[in-house]
């Protein structure tokens, strides 16, 4: 899996959001003129969280940044507390229970736990949650309340080799698109890039195998001096876009196109 373009961990307990429940509405008279569908989490600890998550988002992804816009993964790995009742009592207080269950199989569902996140995250570091075209979730026990979130930007027009037939790439020298100097935090650098002679340089050595027998190996130099009127399939704040791109094109020049018969 590609690094994430954001990783962010969130401390406390976590409230699940999805539960929906009717509320009657009445008028003056006490007549009833409708129903009010609200959201479970939509008392006060559910708010608290909801606005903790999404102050931390926004912490983890800047103020500035435009959110994605193209398809992503989500993965978001739940802590949680062992209940007391699954502990022993007295002199044996910290061992567990014989027996205690392995994993939190019960409430909150975690389906629910990560449509709070999924809610918190739209319009900040994404578009739309319709945008999740992947979703892993976890829910485990552990020494305290923890939510760790992470963000994949995913390449919109993906390509793959056919089958029984493996590429093994070793990357010998990269030189980055652009140039790296320090942001005024000192903590952190940004990229200037200016399209001349700062575009990227990858050279590499490749081995095709078919069913494990090599077919094809080689060495290759790649430049794309052009690289800043490339169509971008990388999210914009991936430190990697171009390098990923000029990866992309070589791969589907040399081994996506049909061979001839």
């Amino acid at each position: 899996m590609p690094e994430p373009v954001v990783t962010f961990t969130v401390h406390g307990r976590q409230i699940p959001r999805g539960s929906k429940r009717p509320i009657p509405k009445f008028d003056r008279s006490g007549k009833w003129i409708g129903t009010i569908i609200v959201d479970a989490s939509d008392g006060h600890g559910g708010r608290e969280w909801m606005s903790q998550v999404r102050d931390d988002a926004i912490r983890a992804w800047g103020d500035f940044r435009k959110p994605l816009e193209g398809p992503i993964t989500l993965r978001i790995d739940f802590v949680r507390i062992r209940p007391k009742g699954h502990f022993r009592s007295g002199r044996n207080s910290s061992l567990l229970r014989d027996d205690a269950p392995s994993h939190p199989i019960g409430w909150p569902d975690v389906l629910k736990l990560a449509r709070a996140i999924e809610d918190c995250l739209s319009s900040v570091i994404y578009r739309d949650d319709a945008q999740i075209v992947t979703e892993l979730l976890t829910k485990r026990y552990g020494p305290s309340y923890m939510t760790k979130v992470q963000v994949f930007a995913e390449p919109e027009n993906a390509v793959a080799l056919p089958d029984g037939r493996q590429l093994k790439i070793e990357i010998t020298d990269v030189d980055l698109a652009g140039n790296l100097f320090p942001s005024r935090s000192m903590t952190d650098q940004y990229r200037r890039v200016r399209g001349n002679a700062d575009f990227p340089r990858i050279d590499l050595r490749y081995t095709l195998e078919v069913n494990g027998q090599e077919v094809r190996s080689g060495q290759e130099s790649l430049r794309d001096m052009d690289y800043t009127h490339q169509t971008p399939s990388y999210s914009s704040y991936d430190p990697m876009r171009y390098e990923k791109l000029l990866l992309e094109h070589w791969f589907k020049a040399r081994f996506a196109a049909p061979e001839p018969q």
